[in-house]
């Protein structure tokens, strides 16, 4: 059985960290030019973008959460991608205004980042994995 919605929560970042409100994006048919395609650690959408629209919904860094979803509203257990907008691109064509939004996974990201670090000697494990967070977030 297929999902006939799907929502994409976008949280634009400010400084540092990313906005608790989010734009919700509904989906509600896909049609057979839009595709949403997860893999394990990234995300690829290409979804219609009439008049232009998403170009300021949708930019790098952003956070996005994707929901597939049967019932009346997504619930936690829709959600099926929680990463950072790291592409988009935009075509046009016969079909229309298209937009192209790839990302990663934030664990991914997270866990494909180097740093270096400022000395390791004499710290708790715990204190290790901060610095190295807060260098990612930076």
């Amino acid at each position: 059985m297929g999902f006939p919605r799907a929502e994409i929560r976008v949280y634009k970042k400010d400084e540092l960290t990313w906005e608790t409100d989010y734009t919700a994006i509904n989906v509600s048919n896909i049609t057979s030019k839009e595709t949403l395609e997860v893999r394990k650690d990234t995300f690829n959408l290409t979804l219609a973008n009439t008049n232009n629209t998403l170009s300021t919904t949708l930019t790098i860094d952003d956070r996005i959460e994707l929901f597939l979803y049967s019932g009346a509203s997504p619930t936690e257990s829709d959600l099926v991608s929680d990463g950072i907008v790291t592409e988009i691109g935009w075509t046009f064509s016969d079909s229309g205004r298209m937009i192209r939004v790839k990302g990663a996974n934030r664990t991914a990201e997270l866990l494909g980042t180097r740093v270096l670090l400022t000395s390791a000697t004499n710290k708790k494990p715990y204190e290790i994995i901060q610095e190295v967070i807060d260098q990612v977030n930076n």
